[in-house]
């Protein structure tokens, strides 16, 4: 089992629990853009000069696999596109490029999952020429549920709904797709109704091959090609 965690947690100034704010200029207070609240937002300066960034720098490393973002309470939070960074290795890189219409709405991105040490929303276009902001943001890891299997000197088992599972390994895979939740206690004298045998295969898709997969560049930035 997963779940999707919030890695920033509610902010009530620029810096609190190892996290950090910064912007390349303010008209209000940056952390309003993290404080859980609907009726408070970031706002740039008046007439910046874009690109501008809203970065948090955190404590460690995290698993960033979604994000959400509410933009368009008010005339002067009102982006029109951007691009959500993440700091890999002290570089910053582009994680996903966002767009809205001039409306009040959240937006939630799935992206593939990256491991960061912090985030910045790169304001590149915005409604009108007043500032731009954020009303809230928030920036989600998947978190696995602490799972295990039973191992005994022939096999590798899992139960499920009186059911023995008979798996093949121990690999990940497997841990995600059959494991059992820690908190579930097993029943060693319960009467089980049925077998299965779990197995494994693999396609060859074979050499010589052609496959084609059309890719927005303006979205996902090509840095690098390999040709196997």
């Amino acid at each position: 089992m997963s779940k999707y965690v919030s890695i920033i947690p509610k902010m009530t100034s620029n810096s609190g629990n190892g996290f950090t704010i910064s912007t390349t200029s303010m008209n209000t207070y940056p952390f309003y853009a993290v404080d859980r609240s609907m009726s408070t937002y970031f706002r740039s300066a008046i007439n910046p000069s874009l690109p501008e960034y809203f970065t948090i720098i955190f404590p460690k490393i995290y698993k960033l696999k979604r994000y959400s973002l509410s933009i368009g309470s008010n005339a002067y939070d009102n982006m029109a596109t951007w691009d959500l960074e993440g700091n890999i290795n002290g570089t910053w890189k582009v994680l996903h490029s966002g767009s809205h219409s001039q409306v009040n709405e959240t937006l939630t991105y799935d992206i593939e999952e990256a491991k960061v040490s912090g985030i910045r929303i790169k304001c590149k276009t915005r409604f009108g020429t007043n500032s731009w902001g954020i009303t809230e943001l928030t920036v989600y890891e998947l978190v696995y549920e602490d799972q295990y299997l039973i191992q005994t000197p022939t096999c590798i088992n899992s139960l499920k709904e009186s059911t023995l599972l008979f798996l093949e390994n121990d690999n990940e895979v497997t841990f995600v797709n059959y494991g059992i939740p820690n908190n579930n206690e097993v029943n060693f004298h319960e009467q089980l109704s049925k077998k299965i045998y779990i197995t494994e295969t693999f396609t060859s898709l074979g050499t010589g091959k052609v496959f084609k997969q059309k890719i927005d560049t303006n979205k996902t930035p090509i840095e690098k090609i390999i040709i196997l």
